[in-house]
């Protein structure tokens, strides 16, 4: 089961009050709905296992500042058109971030102050994105190969799987993540990976994931087949093909070439391995420096090739993927959703990155949902058009 069972709901999110005692919250209790806006914002004093990603010496990229009134831009969302500013309400938004070429011409911390580290969820699968595409186009890393080459000891889930089915979300396996079956893998998955209580012996991805095994009664027909543990085998191999930390390749080749304002952080398990499924914390205004490189075709702010252009048009091929389920027209490919235009990716709960490549428009969202399942299809696809709708307004 993937996540699109549990998007398949349009659950109920009311406004509540937020619990900003820290004290009362803890590894058992930090994703309980009143909680989540203070865990995501505290991820790293929280959870047991984070490492640092240094900002690096660049000097900090500054934005220039052009104010738009966004107030006439509406959103598909609830079955109506719905206003800008309720949209952000209703959405349980805590920062909202516009670029339009360099100029924020938008900010609001609504629930979150500046210099908070947000959660972003499956938004980090964007991480895999950037580190493996150097690899493909270097020559490093063949995707037309099978994932067994990379890591023999592969059980049947992986085993005579291309890993280019990894990249795109196409792997059948016997692991569900429906939040909604209190006996769904995602659970114990998220023990394994140091987000709940367990055994620090057995919270050891790579050990995890490459003991998946095939699910033969579920049948890929070209819709994205949304899982986790694929992104986190794909920082594994990412790992095996380089002999270097996760991290370390993204501090190096990709954080520290955006001219961040601060140093970010890394989710990982009690052995070092990165949560690369969702486990990057960083600021609103890093993660827009972030998206700016998708935005410029692989380009940072200061001129700096640093991912390659070959790739980004890769990614933005439609034809290629799967089809992913949310958005309008958006295929999955190689851990980055396209509708042939922008790239973007989603994390549960309402994180967002949007980078369109032809207008430079960026739209970066984070958010906690107050909804049981912490996830939304109403959400995931407002999340999207407002994205879309944000750019074409600026156009």
């Amino acid at each position: 089961m993937s996540e699109a069972k549990v998007l398949s709901y349009s659950e109920d999110a009311p406004h509540i009050a937020l619990n900003q005692d820290g004290s009362s919250i803890t590894l058992e209790n930090w994703n309980e709905p009143a909680n989540r806006n203070w865990s995501y914002r505290n991820t790293v004093e929280l959870l047991p296992y984070t490492q640092k990603i240094a900002r690096g010496d660049k000097p900090v990229h500054e934005f220039g500042s052009k104010p738009i009134d966004l107030t006439p831009v509406t959103v598909k969302y609830r079955n109506r058109d719905m206003p800008f500013e309720e949209y952000l309400v209703e959405s349980h938004c805590d920062g909202f971030l516009v670029l339009q070429g360099n100029d924020i011409v938008y900010e609001n911390y609504r629930r979150m102050d500046p210099q908070d580290r947000h959660l972003c969820q499956s938004v980090s699968k964007t991480t895999v994105c950037a580190i493996i595409g150097d690899l493909v186009c270097s020559g490093q890393l063949d995707p037309e190969k099978m994932v067994e080459e990379y890591i023999p000891e592969v059980a049947s889930g992986y085993t005579g799987v291309r890993v280019q089915d990894v990249l795109d979300m196409n792997v059948a396996l016997k692991f569900s993540e429906d939040f909604t079956d209190p006996r769904a893998e995602i659970y114990e998955y998220e023990m394994i990976s140091g987000w709940a209580p367990g055994d620090a012996r057995r919270q050891d991805i790579q050990a995890y994931v490459t003991a998946i095994e095939h699910d033969p009664d579920f049948h890929l027909e070209g819709v994205t087949h949304y899982l986790c543990p694929n992104t986190d085998l794909l920082g594994c191999i990412i790992e095996r093909v380089t002999g270097q930390r996760f991290t370390e390749l993204f501090k190096d080749r990709i954080y520290q070439q955006i001219g961040a304002e601060a140093d970010a952080y890394f989710c990982t398990d009690a052995q070092g391995a990165a949560v690369c499924s969702g486990g990057m914390i960083i600021r609103l205004r890093d993660l827009a420096r972030y998206a700016q490189l998708y935005a410029n075709k692989g380009v940072a702010a200061d001129g700096t090739r640093v991912i390659p252009e070959r790739w980004i048009t890769e990614c933005l091929d439609t034809s290629k993927g799967t089809c992913y389920y949310l958005g309008e027209n958006y295929q999955y490919h190689n851990q980055m959703t396209s509708d042939g235009v922008a790239l973007g990716h989603l994390g549960v709960g309402g994180q967002m990155l949007y980078a369109n490549s032809e207008s430079g428009v960026v739209v970066v969202q984070f958010s906690t949902l107050s909804s049981p399942s912490n996830g939304d299809l109403d959400v995931g696809n407002a999340l999207y058009d407002i994205g879309r709708a944000v750019s074409e307004f600026l156009a």
